[in-house]
């Protein structure tokens, strides 16, 4: 239950180290989502996933 996750967090930031989440879900119930190992741009991971809503994460809050 995402909504029920998102509130027991201090910030709503989820890095996903195993592509268990699609990244347009995560940022649709307002989490900040990061993966990691998705494919490369050119077949069509991380920049259809950025055009699709998904904000990359520089740096995590505090």
């Amino acid at each position: 239950d995402l909504d029920r996750l998102k509130g027991l967090l201090a910030a709503p930031v989820i890095v996903d180290l195993r592509n268990v989440y699609k990244p347009h879900e995560m940022v649709r119930h307002g989490f900040t989502y990061a993966s990691v190992g998705r494919g490369a741009a050119s077949d069509g991971g991380d920049a259809a996933a950025l055009k699709a809503g998904e904000r990359q994460v520089d740096a995590v809050p505090n």
